[in-house]
């Protein structure tokens, strides 16, 4: 899946979402890592939604509370304990780079379900075309036995030339259809940047529309450098996605290279 010579680099093959065929026709598991995919995307956008409908009192109040939890648990590490004031002024230093990795994190979240539910949608459509395509050459192959039955049975077909003929048209049609298969999963055959681009263009619109969202609020703001650390983190939750999805592919293979070694042994 990830050589660059079978990698389709244009948008085209990459699914938004399942279609009722493609939905229909997988298993129970697929259906529901699908729809739990789904579930986690839409539970991830209500969550954000809901942190930034907070009102600057609250939110402060939230983020200050977690400040001083934190400069806390360090205070309690050294030996030597800091008064109070000083607490309170390390707590006000560090609120702000605490509620931008607040952001960082959240969108970094949102970047890894939504990858995730991209995957599950690109996969199902992959196994409805495998499954449309085995039935074609199934259907051929059958075709091309019917036609060597007729060859010995109809007296019609005396030409020698005639049958070389028929036998060698039905094959060129099972060759076709498996020439098909190989090109239709060629051209599906996506590259990561498939999957994370479109996963980044998606949660950067969804940023820009939580920043316009806080214009609204009471005592919030609408800044372009929260767009900017959102689309971060989103671009930092699919590497991360990815990353552990080619190591588990990796540990895959190496197993299916022993088993199969265990085999010929």
């Amino acid at each position: 899946m990830w050589s660059k010579r079978e990698a389709d680099t244009s948008m085209r093959g990459l699914p938004f979402y399942v279609k009722r065929e493609a939905f229909a026709r997988a298993d129970i598991r697929q259906r529901v890592a699908y729809i739990l995919s789904a579930v986690l995307v839409i539970t991830m956008l209500c969550v954000i939604f809901r942190f930034s409908a907070a009102d600057a009192t609250h939110s402060s109040h939230l983020s200050e509370g977690v400040c001083i939890r934190l400069v806390r648990e360090l205070n309690s590490v050294f030996p030597e304990q800091f008064p109070k004031e000083k607490l309170v002024k390390v707590a006000e230093a560090i609120e702000y780079p605490i509620r931008k990795c607040a952001h960082f994190t959240e969108y970094a979240v949102l970047g890894i379900t939504v990858n995730l539910y991209l995957w599950m949608c690109y996969r199902m459509e992959m196994l409805l075309s495998r499954k449309k395509k085995a039935k074609d050459i199934q259907r051929t192959e059958e075709k091309l036995q019917k036609t060597v039955v007729q060859e010995n049975v109809l007296p019609e077909i005396r030409n020698i030339k005639e049958k070389v003929t028929a036998q060698e048209s039905a094959t060129q049609e099972t060759e076709i259809a498996r020439q098909t298969v190989e090109n239709t999963e060629q051209k599906m055959e996506l590259s990561i940047w498939n999957f994370i681009i479109r996963a980044e263009i998606f949660c950067a619109l969804y940023a820009c529309s939580d920043e316009f969202h806080q214009y609204f609020v009471p005592g919030r703001s609408c800044k372009f450098f929260d767009v900017c650390v959102d689309s971060t983190g989103t671009f930092f939750g699919a590497l991360l996605f990815w990353g552990i999805f080619h190591l588990r592919e990796q540990k895959r293979e190496r197993k299916r290279q022993e088993i199969s070694k265990k085999s010929k042994s």
